[in-house]
């Protein structure tokens, strides 16, 4: 039975299916200042992927809310990111933005290998999208998804083939929704090692750590939970 260190943020024991369990973690979070005047980056996330770190900014632009004083109204929200010291540049695919009860803000930021980091997202606010918050207690909560770099068409799948492997994400379980994505370009140029594992002709798809809703437990062989989720305490200025 394989022994694992044991640290003061958090402890793991090893059970018989392999399996690691948390029985302690530390939540960090933040503080995001929003007001109608002061419109500048300010950092929600910051990860590594294909070797490089990078974080991801945020401008979140507000107005006084139609509900009355005690709120705002959420106008555009733009996105970019830095790079630092990349191998493989990693930018946004795109956002989703919704609200989540009465007083967060759900943002899920979807980057992607091979993205020019330079690439920005910008969320405007609509009649049907609209989101107001209370200036007090209100939080921001989001996830980093990341991508797979070969997303195939689900038409041009063959799980018939010998020798074929794809990472599968479910993206609906009720519709069965899923996407494919295979280990490289056509030519074999390019290895997505975030999403495949390779040693000569072996090839085995990588565990879905982003999309795993439940996280209790990893796998010892594979990698740790990545670094996915943020909370952000929103401090509204006048």
């Amino acid at each position: 039975m394989t022994k694992l260190p044991t640290s003061k943020v958090i402890q793991y024991e090893s059970l018989e299916n392999d399996t690691i369990q948390p029985h302690q973690a530390l939540t960090f979070s933040s503080s995001f200042i929003i007001n109608e005047v002061d419109d500048r980056w300010q950092s929600i996330a910051s990860s590594q992927n294909y070797g490089t770190n990078y974080g991801i900014f945020a401008k979140i632009n507000a107005q006084q809310s139609d509900l009355g004083e005690k709120y705002f109204s959420i106008k555009n929200i733009e996105f970019k990111t830095i790079n630092y010291k990349p191998t493989i540049s990693v930018g946004i695919d795109t956002v989703v933005v919704k609200k989540r009860g009465s007083k967060t803000l759900k943002i899920q930021v979807y980057m992607k290998g091979l993205v020019n980091p330079k690439k920005t997202f910008d969320w405007i606010s609509t009649d049907s999208t609209k989101i107001d918050l209370p200036k007090e207690n209100s939080i921001i909560r989001g996830e980093r998804i990341l991508q797979p770099l070969f997303i195939v068409n689900k038409t041009d799948v063959d799980i018939t083939k010998k020798n074929k492997q794809y990472f599968k994400r479910v993206l609906n379980k009720r519709t069965e929704d899923t996407l494919y994505s295979e280990s490289s370009n056509k030519d074999g140029t390019i290895f997505d090692s975030e999403f495949f594992y390779k040693d000569g002709h072996h090839l085995v798809a990588k565990y879905d750590y982003d999309m795993d809703s439940d996280r209790r437990g990893v796998i010892i062989k594979d990698p740790g939970p990545r670094c996915r989720e943020y909370n952000h305490k929103i401090i509204f200025s006048e």
